[in-house]
């Protein structure tokens, strides 16, 4: 499975799609510039039919903070990912970005630790080079993105993804290539939180009465407003919880017909 990942740069999503490019890992960071992943971006993704992976990055030595970094950027990093639309079920990667040692992995394995303890191991991924991979690997950590970096050529078997070469010109931007090892790398789409009702359309009556999102001539789908609602005030709380009820009736009815 193609992919690439990128952070200040901005390829054409028709144009990666149209190289063969299935998914996309972009960042999630303190940073203001430009970097991170936004809904409006994601959505353009998606349109084109490319996934999105989730990766927390501010520095390249975030891991090095151990387990209250973890904590500390495992808060941030999954408040930016559901308000780009993530699902709560995806995974966020964290990076290890540099050639760590030994004593520096134990430490990055703490920061792990403190980030499971916001997101839970499922939704907890790595990424680094061969040493670092290994290390993590062997202690559990479910979701595995290795560099070809700090690699001397040798790839550890049972990865997610691989990263293969840095710095390319590429569909109108400059990106890393990635290739997936597996179907499921933790890639998402927006709306996979709202299973069966992704696709059913909201009237603009609805969104007048519900006060959720602009109304418009052309309806929006029930994704789109959950992921509205779900990130703006807390007076959305009632309206989400209305469509999280909508949805959980929709999913059991589907059960009684399977």
């Amino acid at each position: 499975m193609k992919g690439v990942d990128y952070s200040w740069s901005r390829p054409d999503p028709k144009a990666l799609k149209k190289a063969g490019v299935k998914f996309v890992c972009r960042y999630l960071s303190y940073r203001t510039d430009g970097k991170n992943l936004t809904l409006d971006e994601a959505r353009k993704l998606n349109a084109a039919g490319i996934s999105i992976v989730s990766n927390w990055e501010n520095s390249a030595g975030d891991l090095l903070g151990g387990y209250s970094a973890g904590v500390k950027h495992a808060t941030e990093a999954n408040k930016q990912h559901r308000k780009a639309g993530g699902p709560d079920t995806a995974p966020i990667y964290f990076s290890v970005d540099f050639d760590a040692t030994s004593a520096q992995l134990r430490t990055c394995y703490e920061y792990l630790r403190g980030a499971a303890s916001v997101l839970g191991w499922d939704r907890v991924g790595v990424y680094g080079g061969y040493a670092a991979i290994k290390y993590m690997q062997s202690k559990g950590v479910k979701y595995l993105w290795q560099t070809y970096a700090w690699s001397g050529g040798k790839w550890v078997s049972g990865v997610h993804i691989q990263q293969y070469k840095n710095n390319v010109n590429f569909a109108g931007g400059y990106v890393d290539h990635n290739r997936g090892m597996q179907s499921n790398i933790g890639q998402w789409k927006v709306g996979d939180n709202v299973g069966l009702l992704s696709k059913i359309k909201l009237s603009a009556w609805a969104q007048r009465h519900w006060k959720i999102g602009p109304t418009q001539d052309t309806n929006a789908t029930f994704a789109e407003m959950y992921v509205y609602a779900r990130n703006a005030s807390d007076q959305t709380t009632e309206i989400v919880d209305r469509l999280e009820a909508l949805q959980k009736q929709v999913d059991a009815l589907a059960k009684k017909i399977k």
